[in-house]
């Protein structure tokens, strides 16, 4: 028996040890690099005074900086989270002009952000979301009208799109390539499909989370970390003294800040060329694998980052590694203890509290994997209670072949 526990001792050490040049590894990997910035600005509409248009336009241009404008081309009169019908409010000439010629200029490029920026009646997942739910044919007219509406009103070539809170469906992906979009710009959690022909380019941050982001940026593994900051005119303590959390001069401040760093470039939704669908998939996996983790441990994810194929790719495995390390050394753990608890018991011949000691561990596993898959919650809380689970019944079952003495199984001899 002292034989088994200094294994199991030595083996659990060792896995736990283990975990922390892990993640120094992951972390310290990344420099000299170049970090690329957008910056989102959603909602302008017909609903927008043309002051707050030119006041970005203006804090953009001193700091030579650009950013993506989503533009709602009929937003709705009323509470955009009602979906009862509504009348609209249709973009203005004087707003669509100082949209125009900020784009002209190279400070914007417009994207279109909806058709009237209103939750369907479709959608019951208790998120809102004018597209998911809706037919594909529904969704094609929509997006078709808006975008020729802008392009018509603007003068120019609208191909990226972005979808009223981040929220979208499969339909959405295929109505946007028969509509000849070239970019779809939501969250980093959304629908993809790796042979589309779509770039998928996600928000990743706000705009007051900007500078911790690209500092994570920096620490993060890979080349090409992308940050994309979303903001809307509510951020700005001027336009919403109750939800904003800056103002334009702080605001102002920021570009400032991001133009003096040396390593990082600022452009919009549209020039980025390598935010392919399968670089999208591979982050997504990152944001999902982090729930397997439990939330006490210092696992870094990059939520704030866009990585790299090969970046992300590298930062998986690692995970995988560090999910082995820390449910590996709890199994051994579990299984020590219980080895050791039915040890005592058989010692002593216990037979019956040996039997429920043994009959226990299979009907707690086959409790927990009832309940996890009822309650559908596959993270760290299921992960850890199956593991616990697992290495009890492996501990508590590994008494019967070591103990030949075992009380137990004289008594099935005898029969």
């Amino acid at each position: 028996m002292t034989r088994h526990i200094r294994v199991g001792v030595l083996v659990g050490v060792l896995c736990l040890t283990g975990y922390s040049p892990w993640m120094t590894r992951v972390r310290a990997e990344g420099f000299d690099k170049e970090i690329t910035v957008v910056l989102r600005y959603d909602d302008p509409s017909g609903k927008t005074p043309v002051e707050e248009i030119t006041r970005l336009a203006e804090a953009l241009r001193r700091h030579e900086m650009c950013c993506t404008v989503g533009v709602i081309p009929f937003a709705c009169a009323g509470d955009s989270h009602d979906p009862k019908e509504q009348s609209f409010h249709p973009l203005t000439e004087p707003i669509a002009e100082a949209l125009a010629e900020s784009a002209r200029e190279g400070l914007f490029e417009i994207g279109l952000h909806g058709y009237s920026h209103q939750t369907n009646s479709r959608h019951t997942e208790g998120w809102f979301s004018e597209f998911k739910g809706l037919a594909y044919e529904e969704q094609l007219e929509k997006i078709a009208e808006g975008k020729n509406v802008l392009e018509r009103m603007l003068g120019l070539s609208v191909t990226t799109f972005i979808p009223p809170w981040n929220s979208y469906d499969a339909n959405t992906v295929r109505a946007l390539e028969a509509a000849e979009f070239r970019c779809l710009s939501a969250n980093p959690i959304g629908t993809a499909d790796a042979a589309s022909s779509l770039l998928f380019a996600p928000a990743t941050t706000s705009l007051g989370q900007l500078k911790d982001a690209v500092k994570e940026a920096r620490e993060a593994p890979g080349s090409a970390p992308v940050v994309m900051a979303l903001l809307h005119n509510y951020d700005f303590r001027e336009v919403d003294a109750a939800r904003g959390t800056m103002t334009y001069e702080q605001f102002s401040q920021t570009l400032q800040w991001l133009s003096r760093q040396n390593d990082v470039k600022v452009v919009r939704v549209g020039d980025l060329a390598d935010a392919t669908p399968r670089r999208y998939l591979d982050n997504r996996r990152l944001l999902r694998m982090r729930k397997l983790f439990p939330r006490f441990l210092p696992v870094e994810s990059y939520w704030s980052v866009h990585l790299s194929e090969e970046a992300a790719l590298h930062v998986r495995r690692s995970m995988w590694l560090g999910l082995a390390v820390i449910y590996g050394a709890e199994v051994l753990l579990a299984a020590g203890v219980s080895f050791i608890l039915a040890q005592f018991v058989s010692a002593r011949g216990y037979r019956w509290a040996m039997k429920g000691i043994l009959l226990l561990g299979p009907v707690l596993l086959l409790g927990g994997l009832v309940w996890t898959c009822q309650d559908g919650d596959f993270g760290a809380k299921a992960i850890l209670a199956v593991a616990g689970i697992l290495g009890y019944c492996g501990g508590t079952w590994a008494v019967v072949p070591y103990r030949l003495g075992f009380p137990l199984r004289r008594g099935l001899k005898r029969h």
